[in-house]
């Protein structure tokens, strides 16, 4: 199970940008974001099964699902229904997190956020207040894991804000190149991801922010005492389901050795293709906002359109990239798969993937489509590492 306070940060434009006056409650909070257009905040999913958090777990305020689609047995208790590894679990008192959390959980805390101050909206979002003090979060269950987003009302509200974490025993956390974290499971699998931070004032100008980790707690510093952004302020952690892309031997077990994500980089600009195994992809790495007309189809002799548009993210030394769905895309134009490159000690450089769907192809169709992706990006990372090798 997963414990877990996320945020997600867009551009924020319209009427709030001098009304922050009227942000003084959780509702308030509920309503602004969902009447701002806010790049990068994702839709509420109202079919993602919320489900009450276990007894044992403190303070915990929303729970969901790990598998996101899992639907409790008729006449089944919520409360009663167990949860997979992984499940999101969102503590509201700091103080109940602990290091080593029980039942495979990952428990990241709101430090300050009040229990007391908690709503509860129709649409599944749960929203609260950080320490009387003004500054608001709303949890904003997604189909891709949680949302928590942080509305900074005004220049007296704190620079930093605190996320104290509890991983299951022997988990590992990696950070990307790009300010984003990784989350490992004692057996190497993928337990999920902090993707990197933003921030955004009223008129939807970028806020520097990034993340600390200290000890166990992590710290997200946004840098708004300066006077020049337009208030409310919104700024995040955001998590998000992963698989991790590991490179294996033919029987399966793990590749060992010490290539980096840089080096990883030197290959692709060598060769994009050669490891990138998806129809359509160009030879050489894609330019920034390049549109690429990919086959999702392993066979060639059929045509699954999957257009997207490439962004590179974090330092020019480095793969880290997002795809974007454009028009005719089977997951829906705007749909998005994020690639963060890590590399964790004794071992060759990995890769945590990400997604937002737009579209619901229904549980058959997603659960395929969702089979075959695992597949074809394992087959990426072992390809990058046998060419890494050979060149």
């Amino acid at each position: 199970m997963l414990t877990v306070a996320l945020m997600a940060i867009g551009s924020v434009t319209g009427a709030y940008a001098s009304d922050s006056a009227s942000l003084d409650t959780p509702e308030d909070a509920i309503s602004f974001l969902e009447s701002q257009p806010i790049e990068g905040l994702d839709p509420i999913d109202d079919s993602v099964v919320i489900v009450t958090p276990p007894n044992t777990t403190e303070g915990a305020i929303l729970t969901v699902d790990a598998s996101l689609s899992a639907v409790p047995a008729p006449g089944v208790d919520t409360k009663d229904v167990a949860l997979d590894p992984g499940a999101i679990v969102t503590i509201a008192d700091s103080t109940a997190v602990p290091a080593v959390s029980p039942d495979g959980a990952v428990i990241i805390g709101v430090d300050g956020l009040r229990p007391e101050s908690v709503v509860r909206d129709p649409s599944g979002v749960v929203a609260g207040d950080i320490n009387n003090g003004g500054t608001l979060v709303a949890l904003r269950p997604t189909s891709s894991g949680i949302q928590i987003v942080s509305v900074i009302p005004n220049n007296s509200a704190s620079e930093e804000y605190e996320y104290p974490l509890g991983i299951p025993t022997g988990a590992q956390i990696y950070e990307t190149d790009n300010g984003a974290y990784v989350f490992e499971a004692a057996d190497q699998s993928g337990l999920g991801k902090i993707e990197s931070p933003w921030a955004v004032d009223a008129l939807g100008a970028s806020v520097p922010t990034h993340f600390e980790l200290r000890g166990t707690t992590l710290v997200q510093i946004v840098e708004h005492h300066t006077n020049i952004f337009q208030y409310p302020i919104t700024a995040d952690p955001q998590w998000s389901y992963t698989h991790t892309a590991i490179a294996r031997t033919g029987n399966g077990a793990i590749v060992s050795g010490s290539e980096t994500a840089a080096r990883a980089m030197t290959e692709l600009r060598r060769c994009f293709n050669c490891s990138f195994p998806v129809s359509g992809a160009p030879r050489g790495y894609p330019s920034n906002y390049q549109i690429l007309n990919l086959n999702a189809s392993p066979f060639s002799f059929i045509n699954i359109p999957a257009p997207v548009r490439f962004y590179k993210t974090g330092p020019s030394t480095e793969p880290d990239w997002y795809f974007i769905a454009q028009t005719g895309h089977f997951d829906g134009a705007g749909s998005r798969i994020n690639f963060d490159f890590y590399k964790p000690s004794g071992y060759p450089v990995r890769i945590a993937i990400s997604a937002t769907i737009v579209k619901d192809n229904g549980y058959a169709q997603n659960s395929t489509n969702s089979y075959v992706a695992k597949t074809v990006w394992n087959t990426f990372i072992t390809n990058l590492i046998l060419n890494i090798r050979r060149n």
